[in-house]
């Protein structure tokens, strides 16, 4: 039910579905595939990927690493993504309904691209609904001080 796992120069690969899971790195990279209620995944400058199932109370950090999700969100989830120069890949479950927020310099949620306006407050910010319209009860969130987001369905 509970999976923790800490590392400063290794990598860790992961392929369970605890209930509640707790990955962190300094060096290496994040590799996991499953589902989780409750996951917090950690890395300074490795590579994170998700793999798979859905997740339901989410946030996956990064300092200089590359994020890349692909996967699904229960219909209540609140999912985070922090990174300061990586870029982050959503590539959603075609049954998803979220409501998606990227505040990057770039990005593209399912073929809507940020477009710079005057407003520097609105400048980074695009959103996105997909799935049902009305349907969404799923927030994804995803912030990028330097790096590209980019959002599409699989």
């Amino acid at each position: 039910s509970e999976l923790r796992a800490e590392t400063m120069n290794g990598d860790v690969e992961v392929t369970a579905s605890p209930a509640y899971l707790r990955l962190k790195t300094a060096t290496g990279h994040i590799t996991w595939t499953g589902s989780s209620e409750d996951v917090a995944l950690t890395t300074v400058s490795g590579k994170m990927i998700i793999n798979g199932g859905s997740v339901n109370r989410a946030r996956f950090e990064s300092i200089d690493g590359d994020i890349r999700f692909t996967g699904g969100v229960t219909k209540t989830a609140a999912v985070t993504f922090d990174t300061h120069g990586g870029d982050v890949t959503l590539l959603l479950a075609k049954d998803t309904d979220a409501e998606v927020q990227a505040n990057a310099p770039s990005s593209d949620l399912f073929g809507r691209r940020s477009s710079p306006g005057a407003d520097i407050a609105k400048r980074y910010t695009n959103y996105a609904t997909v799935g049902k319209p009305g349907m969404a009860g799923a927030t994804i969130v995803v912030r990028s001080f330097k790096g590209r987001v980019t959002a599409s369905m699989q």
